[in-house]
């Protein structure tokens, strides 16, 4: 779909081919959804340029593309990574607990670099917790809103995508330590898990960018209210098999 990227000093505004634009209002730094707007027509801005595939996007396609060679590589591997006749040691745990930790700051930080990367402003990073007791760091990608559709899903695959790209990293060079991966794993595989309840970043992908619905995150019914408790309960349920595998019981 052709995009149209406009601009003036109170407001900056993506419009599609069908009329339908988004709209940043600058001074007060907020968001609007107009259909059928066709703003282009309505008033005269100073900037007017057409959307169009360039070498970040490339960029960023390859990189998605050996993401998913990792992660492909991470499933064909994965009874060796998680290989339920490995007792970790004390060093192992503490090894374990700082790749967590390294993952998650990358995670973040692949989605702010992506941001800056397409000339937007990424937000502050926060920690939430999730029915109020799995903490989750997130960063504000809002202004994405700016980017078309499908460069939004490359900032919200951002993340997972680097996790991904990690573990392949570890599996090549690194074969000794894929113990470490079982740590980090889950994690990814949540990520991509479209469930509104929780937000994550395939919800992102599918409905706001892929489905391109807006209207979902506010709203609330009886499937994405079962979905959710669902995913809380699967989470639950992965997370205690993991901890019973690593202690080698």
């Amino acid at each position: 779909m052709q995009e149209w990227h406009l601009e003036n000093n109170q407001y900056e505004v993506l419009e599609m081919q069908n009329g339908d634009c988004v709209v940043k209002d600058k001074i007060n730094n907020k968001f609007y959804y107009q259909e059928k707007y066709f703003v282009s027509r309505k008033w005269n801005f100073t900037h007017k340029e057409k959307v169009c595939w360039n070498w970040k996007d490339t960029v960023l396609l390859f990189s998605i593309l050996i993401s998913l060679i990792s992660m492909i590589a991470v499933f064909i591997q994965y009874q060796t990574i998680y290989s339920p006749y490995t007792v970790f040691s004390r060093k192992e745990y503490i090894e374990s607990a700082a790749f967590i930790i390294f993952n998650i700051v990358l995670h973040e930080l692949a989605h702010y670099l992506v941001m800056r990367f397409y000339g937007r402003k990424a937000g502050k990073v926060k920690l939430k917790f999730y029915f109020k007791i799995f903490p989750c760091i997130v960063t504000n990608t809002t202004d994405s809103y700016m980017l078309p559709r499908y460069r939004r899903a490359f900032v919200y695959y951002a993340g997972i995508m680097t996790n991904w790209i990690v573990c392949g990293i570890v599996l090549l060079f690194f074969p000794q330590y894929s113990f470490l991966l079982r740590s980090i794993v889950w994690m990814a595989i949540y990520n991509m898990i479209p469930f509104g309840g929780i937000r994550t970043d395939g919800y992102h992908i599918i409905v706001n960018t892929l489905l391109n619905v807006r209207d979902l995150k506010g709203k609330k019914n009886a499937i994405s209210e079962i979905a959710k408790y669902c995913f809380v309960a699967f989470a639950v349920v992965s997370i205690c098999q993991s901890i019973l595998i690593m202690i080698g019981t």
